[in-house]
């Protein structure tokens, strides 16, 4: 009878060692679940932040662009300025040499008379 006894206390401790590590397993694999659950969310994050990155990156590529459009239209239309305002100044003085061929044709006519 003691060895029933022996062997009924031996197997209800092995069970409740087993029940023990059951439940630690158990925990350990739901806390598993959600470190897996946390990473799978920080990657996602992760990837639209890259994502995001990359649209900002396209955006400034782009702005970029523009503006390069846009330095290189202000220059040709410095270069065009810079070519009026020397014709302007060709005709300013074109028209003073007019001016006194006119005063010597006038100082002619003056002294003709």
């Amino acid at each position: 009878m003691k060895k029933i006894i022996l062997k009924q206390n031996i197997i209800f401790l092995l069970l409740i060692l087993s029940l023990g590590f059951n439940l630690y397993t158990y925990q350990k694999v739901k806390e598993d679940n959600v470190s897996a659950i946390k990473a799978k969310e920080y990657m996602n994050k992760a990837k639209l932040y890259k994502d995001q990155a990359n649209s900002a990156r396209s955006d400034a590529e782009d702005y970029s662009d523009q503006a390069n459009g846009a330095r290189s239209n202000a220059e040709e239309y410095m270069y065009e300025t810079e070519h009026y305002m020397i014709q302007a100044s060709n005709y300013s003085s074109y028209a003073e040499d007019y001016m006194y061929q006119s005063e010597n044709y006038m100082n002619r006519g003056c002294k003709l008379l």
